[in-house]
């Protein structure tokens, strides 16, 4: 009887073992928001590629090549081209999904930005987004942020 319980035990122990660490939506709203800090505010698109993405990430901009490298060319070319000012105004998360709600100004004008991640095993995965210029004149007093 001792050795089916040992055995049960030794085999319950392996099988928790190998199951994957998942993160929970707190570490990935960190993880996302360090890497857009470090990336889209401070600039430093290269580090912080090759610390919070993973190789095979994929982008769903039409105007930024897929892949790691391809968002490192694409950010690159686009901050020696525009002088751009980013902030985060939110962050929200939900399991392996964080969303950010962005402030971007550049040439006298202002945008309302929201970029979706995903992340998966601690690397940034996937990444889509969707932007819209603030108008001078809006139906409303409520603002864009």
């Amino acid at each position: 009887m001792k050795k089916i319980f040992a055995l049960i035990s030794i085999i319950s122990v392996t099988l928790l073992s190998t199951l994957p660490l998942y993160a929970n939506a707190q570490d990935n709203k960190d993880l996302v928001v360090k890497f857009y800090q470090q990336a889209l505010i401070e600039k430093d698109v290269e580090a912080a590629a090759m610390a919070y993405l993973s190789e095979g990430y994929i982008q769903h901009n039409p105007n930024v090549p897929t892949g790691r490298q391809g968002l490192i060319d694409g950010l690159s070319g686009w901050f020696a081209a525009v002088d751009v000012e980013m902030s985060i105004v939110r962050a929200i998360a939900e399991d392996d999904f964080v969303v950010l709600h962005v402030k971007q100004v550049s040439g006298g004008k202002t945008k309302a930005v929201i970029d979706i991640f995903r992340v998966e095993s601690g690397k940034i995965v996937e990444h889509w987004d969707v932007s819209q210029e603030v108008p001078e004149q809006m139906a409303h007093d409520n603002g864009m942020f």
